[in-house]
Parts: structure tokens; C-alpha cells; sequence
């Protein structure tokens, strides 16, 4: 069944017709591109091509080029729409010119890290004769391998805010080379600093511009957000510095439905409810939740009223807050 058919099935069911307080269709939208030949380095160029990228969008095309001209960036696009190419191929680019170039790659969640150390390392090895270096430091990182990137710094730190402020800025002469030479300080998912969580951060990030000056670098900052209304005043007012800010999506669009329900029972039981439906229908799914418990009773309620689902791969994922995640 295609999703327009399910929704005009769900809008007359008596389960859930009664429920739909809004329903929005979202667009589909083509990519807007640029050109990649002769604007960035043959080997970031050759890099992307192995990667199977021919074209940059244009929001990542724009963030480049402001990078380039020494600007600080607020990227606000949606999700999947390419930023973390904005923001590495710069620093690529930086690094293949000059070797001593290093940069900080700070994320709210250590999983992000994860992701972006293997992204990091795909697009290293598709760069001829260079291997561009990048490791993570934070609370999982063994004692051993602390002191092994301490001696010998890789051209990119990947870290989260709790281990920038307490192993970084707490003993900067040990990483004196570091932020020496420190040209980029990558953000990720700005727009989760907020509140007095925020205001933390912006003490943190306001002592790492100090140490970068007192050791004689100021480094660029690149940031990425999802889509907010202020995403310029908000990265000033995190980090102090004025920022130029990209808020126009090149990449694709392949449309999509946008429905709000307003449950009748509990939230919960009617994901479950919606959940059967879809999976009975051969949709993918996945549900957010607010905790583990959460997420375990919507698979109990869906197993024991229909015990063929058990078979499936069921998927729900718990969104946690930043403090379950530590340093």
C-alpha cells in the first residue's frame, strides 16, 4: 500500500479518524547544485567522485566557499541534507595544504563521534598518498591511547563538551601544539546547547578561544543545526563571535506527510495501535520514545496482541537527554 492510501484509510477508520488534528503534505523538492570541477582541490574532487559524489549541493557549496574566506558559519539545514561534508572538506582541504593544520570535532553524544571518526577515515583513504589523521578522546578512551594522542596529535580531535573542559582547557600545556595550530572548531548539532546547559557551554567554548589566542591561533568555527528561526544570533550568543549563517536546502526532497494526533487514551497505546496497523500494512517503522521503559511496553503491547510480529525485526529507539549519555 502506498503512504496516501494508508493515510485516507487511517483519516476514515474509527480508531483514528477522530484523532487527526493536522495534516500537512511536505513537497518534494529537486536538489540544487554546483558544480564541483575547478573548486575544490583535485584530491578532495577525486575523494568524492570514489565516494560516488559528482556534485555539491548548493547550501554545502556556500558554507565552503564562506569557510574559505575566513568566515565563521552557522549551517541550518535539515537532517540528511549533507552538512558534515560542509564542514570536513575544509578541513581536508586545509590539512592537504598545510600538515600542521588541526582541528576540535565537538559532539553532544559520544555515538556521533563514533560516526564521524568512520566518515573521517572513508574519506581519508579515498585521498591519494595522504593519510589524513583523526582519533576520538573521551571517557571511553583508554588511558594508553590518551597519552599516545597527547604525543603525537592527529589533525583532528574528535571529543564532546564534558572531556573538552575537563581533559583539554584543564591541562592545555600539554596540548600546547594542538591549539597552536589549531585552524577549525567543528560544532555539531548546536541546537542542543541550550538553557542553562547552554549557558555552560558558552563559558567553555569562551576559555577554549582564550587558550587558542594565548597559545597565537583563532581558529574558524563551523557549526550545524537543525533548522531554527535564529541560528546566526544563536551562535554568537553561544560562542561570542559573529557568524555568518546558511539557511537555504539544496539537497533533494522526496515529499512526505506530516500528521498530528491527538490521542484519545494514553500516547503510548496509540502508537501501539498505529504501530500494528503499519506493520500489518509492510511499512518500516520506527518509533521515538522518551525512555527505555517506554519502548519496551510499546513492543510488549505489540507482541502480545499480534504474536506473528515477534518474528519481525520491531524497532523502537529511546531519545534520551544529554545526561544519560556522560562524558
Amino acid at each position: 500500500m502506498k503512504i496516501s492510501s494508508f493515510i485516507n484509510l487511517l483519516k476514515n477508520s474509527e480508531d483514528f479518524g477522530n484523532l487527526i488534528a493536522h495534516h500537512h503534505i511536505i513537497p518534494q523538492r529537486k536538489a540544487a547544485h554546483c558544480g564541483n570541477e575547478y573548486f575544490l582541490a583535485k584530491e578532495v574532487n577525486d575523494a568524492l567522485k570514489h565516494l560516488g559524489i559528482n556534485q555539491l549541493y548548493s547550501h554545502q557549496y556556500e558554507s565552503i566557499k564562506a569557510a574559505r574566506e575566513g568566515k565563521n558559519i552557522i549551517l541550518s539545514t535539515p537532517t540528511s541534507s549533507g552538512k558534515t561534508l560542509a564542514y570536513n572538506i575544509p578541513v581536508f582541504e586545509s590539512v592537504l595544504s598545510d600538515d600542521m593544520t588541526r582541528a576540535f570535532y565537538i559532539f553532544p553524544l559520544k555515538a556521533l563521534g563514533q560516526d564521524q571518526l568512520k566518515t573521517l577515515i572513508d574519506f581519508s583513504s579515498k585521498l591519494p598518498g595522504k593519510d589524513i589523521k583523526a582519533e576520538i578522546y573521551d571517557g571511553d578512551t583508554p588511558s594508553h591511547v590518551r597519552k599516545k594522542i597527547a604525543n603525537n596529535n592527529p589533525h583532528i580531535i574528535i571529543t564532546n563538551p564534558d572531556m573538552l573542559h575537563l581533559g583539554f582547557l584543564a591541562y592545555h600545556h600539554n596540548w600546547a601544539d594542538f591549539f597552536k595550530n589549531m585552524k577549525y572548531i567543528i560544532i555539531d548539532e548546536l541546537h542542543t546547547y541550550r538553557g542553562v546547559f547552554g549557558s555552560h557551554i558558552a563559558q567553555i567554548l569562551r576559555r577554549l578561544r582564550r587558550i587558542c589566542l594565548l597559545y597565537g591561533s583563532n581558529p574558524y568555527f563551523i557549526t550545524c543545526s537543525a533548522t531554527i528561526d535564529n541560528p546566526s544570533q544563536f551562535a554568537e550568543t553561544l560562542t561570542g563571535v559573529p557568524f555568518h549563517s546558511i539557511t537555504e536546502n539544496g539537497a533533494p526532497n522526496a515529499g512526505g506527510h506530516f500528521l498530528f494526533l491527538n490521542p484519545a487514551l494514553s500516547a503510548y497505546t496509540e502508537t501501539a495501535k498505529l504501530f500494528r496497523l503499519l506493520c500489518s500494512d509492510g511499512f518500516k517503522i520506527i518509533a521515538f520514545t522518551k525512555s527505555r521503559k517506554a519502548t519496551e511496553l510499546i513492543y510488549t503491547w505489540i507482541s502480545q496482541v499480534d504474536a506473528s510480529l515477534r518474528k519481525k525485526s520491531v524497532h523502537t529507539a529511546p531519545v534520551f537527554c544529554r545526561k544519560k549519555e556522560g562524558r
